[in-house]
C-alpha cells in the first residue's frame, strides 16, 4: 500500500515523573507542510503539558483509562495487539506515522552513526554533527559533517531504488534545498552549503 502523506513520527524528550523521557510525535502531512511549520509543531509538543498516560503520544491526547489497561495487560496480550494492529497498513500509519526520525539527544559529540532499530519502512538516524576534514574541490578544509543513518525495509523497497533515494536524499540535504536562499548567501566563509 503506497500512501500519498508522508507522516514523520519523531521522539521529543519530556520529564515525565521527574524522568526524562523520549515521547512520540507523529508530524503528519509532511510533505504539504514548511521547515518551519515542522519545526513549530516539534516545539509545541516540546511546551505540552504531561499530566498522564493519556499524553504519552504528543500532538493529541489519548484515553488515559485505555492506555493504562494496555500498559497493565500482560506482556503476551500486548504482543498480540500490536501485531494484528501492524498487519493492517492505515491503522500501522495511524499510530505511528509513515516514516521515524529519530537522533542521539542533542549536544553529545562523537564520531559515530546510530543504528535504529524500528518497525518503520524508513528510518532515519540522526547522529552528532562533528567538525572533520573533508576534500573541497582540490583542497582539504574542515567542514561540519553529519553523521546520518538510512534504513529501509528490504521487503518494501529494492536494493537500487534504496540507493538512488539515499543519494539523493544526501544531495538534497548538502544542498538545503528545502531553506531559503539567504541562508546559502550566510554560509561561513561564502562557501556554498553543499561544501558545509
Amino acid at each position: 500500500m503506497i500512501f500519498d502523506d508522508v507522516d514523520i513520527a519523531v521522539m521529543v524528550e519530556r520529564m515525565v515523573e521527574g524522568t526524562p523521557v523520549p515521547l512520540p510525535l507523529v508530524i503528519r502531512r509532511c510533505n504539504e507542510k514548511s521547515v518551519e511549520e515542522i519545526e513549530l509543531e516539534i516545539r509545541s509538543a516540546a511546551d505540552q503539558p504531561v499530566g498522564d498516560a493519556g499524553d504519552y503520544q504528543l500532538g493529541h491526547r489519548r484515553s488515559a483509562i485505555v492506555t493504562n489497561i494496555y500498559y497493565r495487560l500482560p506482556r503476551f496480550l500486548r504482543v498480540l495487539l500490536m501485531r494484528g494492529a501492524l498487519r493492517r497498513p492505515t491503522a500501522r500509519k495511524a499510530a505511528m506515522g509513515t516514516v521515524i526520525v529519530t537522533s542521539v539527544a542533542s549536544g553529545l559529540r562523537f564520531p559515530g552513526w546510530i543504528l535504529p532499530k524500528t518497525m518503520h519502512n524508513l528510518a532515519c538516524g540522526l547522529g552528532s554533527v562533528v567538525r572533520k576534514p573533508r576534500v573541497i574541490g582540490q583542497e582539504i578544509a574542515a567542514r561540519d559533517v553529519l553523521h546520518l543513518t538510512v534504513v529501509l525495509d528490504h521487503d518494501v523497497v529494492d536494493g537500487a531504488p534504496a540507493a538512488r533515494f539515499a543519494s539523493r536524499l544526501v544531495q538534497n540535504l548538502e544542498a538545503a534545498v528545502v531553506l531559503p536562499e539567504n541562508d546559502a548567501e550566510s554560509s561561513p566563509a561564502g562557501t556554498a552549503d553543499s561544501d558545509r
